[in-house]
């Protein structure tokens, strides 16, 4: 055999084998979609599902708040418990702030723009109701009526008078003084402490002659931030004897200045 002739077969069945192993891969996962594109240059219309990364600052150029981890470390906020990621929302959903939704609708994938957002249009004007003053140290009666479900919670179910049991949330030690179908009354213990975390922080409870528990919160300042049942909120002010707790959203009555970039429409 001629050693052209030899080369040829060669080369033919190399070309198969690569078609076969091309062929063979290809099967492996014939239903795998092609991945999607940005849409570059697509408009947001109402109803579009967008992902978007945003900063946002006070007009002095104070950073707040970012998606980008980056900005975040360079600028000293930083926050290992956030997940800095673009956010998705629907728009026309009233998912975001008026301010912004307003200008979505203006823009087109890949275009990053900056808004100047007044209260009215971003997260509204404080509201005088939603500040309280909480007395750092208070005076509580010794007795209570709780709600039964909450003692047998507690796997408590056969609850006599006379008996001695924990409060579920203070842990406080109390005498069980009358018992209905729906309440049990308790008389706490004289001279019990009990050390328990609230929204403000490891508080004590204290038992004073049986007939007062002294409610004392821990040491805080105005600034200080607490998470309470409606969220978060904030000491405004404080003195010797009070807090001045503010769950209004910390961006109330300011004028913000986001930059807002379009990264995708999903879907």
């Amino acid at each position: 055999m001629k050693i052209g002739t030899i080369l040829t077969i060669t080369t033919v069945l190399f070309f198969s084998l690569c078609m076969s192993t091309q062929d063979g891969q290809t099967n492996q996962n014939p239903t795998a979609a092609p991945p999607q594109p940005v849409k570059i240059g697509e408009r947001v219309r109402i109803g579009d599902i967008v992902s978007i990364s945003s900063t946002v600052r006070l007009q002095n150029g104070t950073i707040l708040d970012t998606t980008e981890r980056a900005i975040a470390e360079a600028n000293g906020i930083f926050n290992e418990n956030e997940r800095y990621a673009p956010i998705v929302v629907r728009v026309g959903r009233g998912e975001i702030i008026p301010g912004i939704e307003q200008a979505l609708v203006e823009m087109q994938v890949g275009e990053t723009r900056n808004l100047t957002v007044p209260p009215e249009l971003g997260y509204g004007f404080p509201d005088p109701r939603l500040y309280n003053w909480v007395p750092i140290i208070a005076a509580l009666d010794s007795t209570m009526e709780i709600n039964r479900t909450l003692i047998e919670q507690e796997n408590l179910t056969d609850i006599k008078v006379g008996e001695t049991l924990l409060h579920p949330t203070f842990g406080l030690r109390a005498s069980v003084i009358n018992v209905t179908n729906e309440t049990v009354t308790i008389q706490y213990v004289p001279g019990v402490t009990s050390y328990v975390n609230t929204e403000f922080g490891s508080t004590t409870f204290t038992v004073i002659n049986g007939t007062t528990v002294l409610m004392i919160l821990p040491n805080l300042t105005a600034g200080d931030r607490i998470e309470t049942q409606t969220g978060y909120a904030r000491i405004a002010e404080s003195n010797k004897t009070h807090y001045l707790i503010d769950e209004n959203n910390p961006y109330a009555g300011r004028t913000l200045v986001y930059e807002i970039k379009i990264n995708d429409i999903e879907g």
